[in-house]
């Protein structure tokens, strides 16, 4: 009994040995395992910003992108307005060119009319388009005597006269 008591104490003493050297051991163990794990961890940490600093440029590059296609859009705009101004400037000037023409053609065309008719002797009864007023009129079968505000006509059968 003795025996098995002694063998008893030898036998719980080596494992209270064991589990303390085991119990070093682990925490060696475990010691070495939390630094992996920290390294690992460290890492991570490292390629996870790396990987947001790289996004981050990304994103930079893509709005400085985005802000000269902007920029370059609002010049394209701008040269269209120009366009369309100069160009409605020029239609203008030509239809006021145009308009100008016919009318100093239109007044030409009247003057050299009324050259004409007072060349001819016109103008007495209902030609030419005067502005005059006639003031009297008399007819009968050989004459006609039209008397306008600045002179008279007097129709013959064949020729006209103008009296100033």
């Amino acid at each position: 009994m003795v025996v098995l008591q002694l063998l008893l104490v030898v036998a719980v003493a080596t494992a209270d040995e064991e589990k303390e050297e085991g119990g070093r051991k682990g925490e060696e163990e475990e010691e070495e395992e939390n630094e992996e794990e920290e390294e690992e961890e460290g890492e991570e940490e490292e390629e996870e910003k790396e990987e947001e600093e790289e996004e981050e440029e990304e994103e930079e590059e893509e709005k400085e992108e985005e802000e000269e296609e902007e920029e370059e859009e609002k010049k394209k705009k701008k040269k269209k307005k120009k366009r369309r101004r100069r160009r409605r400037r020029r239609r203008r000037r030509r239809r006021r060119r145009r308009r100008r023409r016919e009318e100093e053609e239109e007044e030409e065309e009247e003057e050299e009319e009324e050259e004409k008719e007072e060349e001819e002797g016109g103008g007495g009864g209902g030609g030419g388009g005067y502005a005059m007023m006639i003031v009297a009129m008399t007819r009968c079968s050989k004459y006609c005597i039209a008397r306008y505000s600045t002179f008279t006509t007097i129709k013959t059968s064949d020729f006209w006269f103008r009296l100033y």
